[in-house]
């Protein structure tokens, strides 16, 4: 569940600022790799056994994403800052993969309270983090009003000395 979890705030922090974590860092997976058959014993259901092999290959798939960009987009800005998400990379389904494979976890292990992923609101998460969409569903002439008005903000706050 660790090891989902700080996926997912990886996750999260590239849905915030729109750039992926700096090289070279990568989504862990060594958890896994180390333990899924003794997980696979405890998983009892194979839709919850899906859920959690399904976290992990968009796992994968973003860690194959990210390190193409940053091999072919060399740039001086995508090394100091990481290189930009892109709507077609998903991030959104990724980020719900994990969630559900946590859930399963959470459950499997009645594992409940304030740590749990269970008791924050996953659609006031995800609003908050793609508030345009992702993939397919993106909307990019809110996205482009959004950072229009977020820019005369910014030159506002200047003006007047914030």
């Amino acid at each position: 569940m660790e090891e989902l979890a700080e996926a997912m705030a990886l996750i999260e922090k590239a849905a915030q600022t729109r750039r992926y974590w700096l090289p070279p860092r990568l989504m862990p997976t060594q958890t896994w790799t180390d333990y899924r058959t003794d997980l696979a014993a405890a998983i009892t259901s194979p839709m919850d056994w899906r859920r959690i092999t399904a976290a992990y290959d968009s796992i994968n798939n973003l860690n194959w994403t990210v390190g193409h960009r940053r091999n072919t987009n060399q740039t001086v800005e995508g090394s100091q800052h990481g290189v930009f998400v892109e709507p077609e990379d998903n991030t959104r389904n990724a980020w719900l993969t994990l969630w559900n494979a946590i859930e399963v976890l959470e459950e499997t292990l009645h594992v409940s309270g304030p740590a749990s992923r269970l008791s924050r609101t996953r659609r006031g998460n995800e609003q908050g983090l793609w508030p345009h969409g992702d993939g397919a569903e993106f909307d990019i002439d809110a996205a482009k009003e959004a950072e229009r008005q977020q820019l005369r903000e910014a030159e506002l706050r200047r003006i007047d000395g914030r």
